[in-house]
């Protein structure tokens, strides 16, 4: 079970640090909360209700620099996830972000990068909605690094590329 002063990850809010585990009266009954204060949004503050499963189950481990080396030198592997269909494409997008798997982040990063490109050859544009699936996926993964590798967030960028060319070499 997660402890206070414990970093982890929590949904699309990412890198969070536990900042207090504390009992609320809510309807009469106390309860017990995860606040949760995401290290890259000062303005943010998160409550999770320990009694609620499928909140809790978004608190997640934040990787080992092991992990997170392996994963971004595995980054030219990784299938880009292109769902056709932009309703679904948004919904599947959104489940990406909240899970938690930084794998398949990776993979929507890698399509909306691609799709991105080939729009811009055609002087066209992304829709609204991929771009902001591309930033966020971006940024969460983007923050984790900066976090695991205590880097600059301007930094992050750069790392991921130059591990992922030498994974290549």
């Amino acid at each position: 079970m997660w402890k206070l002063s414990d970093t982890v990850v929590y949904g699309s809010a990412g890198v969070c640090k536990i900042e207090d585990i504390r009992e609320e009266l809510f309807a009469d009954e106390k309860r017990t909360y995860f606040i949760l204060k995401p290290l890259f949004d000062d303005k943010t503050t998160i409550h999770v209700p320990s009694f609620n499963e499928k909140l809790m189950s978004k608190i997640k481990p934040v990787l080992k620099k092991a992990e997170a080396l392996s994963l971004i030198k595995s980054i030219p592997a990784i299938e880009p996830l292109w769902i056709d269909g932009d309703k679904l494409r948004q919904e599947k997008y959104k489940e990406v972000l909240d899970s938690g798997d930084r794998t398949l982040l990776v993979s929507v990063i890698k399509a909306l990068y691609e799709r991105r490109l080939q729009l811009t050859e055609k002087g066209k544009k992304m829709r609204a909605s991929d771009e902001y699936a591309f930033k966020d996926a971006e940024q969460l993964f983007e923050n984790e690094c900066a976090h695991i590798f205590a880097l600059p967030r301007e930094e992050v960028r750069g790392f991921i590329i130059s591990n992922m060319e030498n994974a290549e070499a």
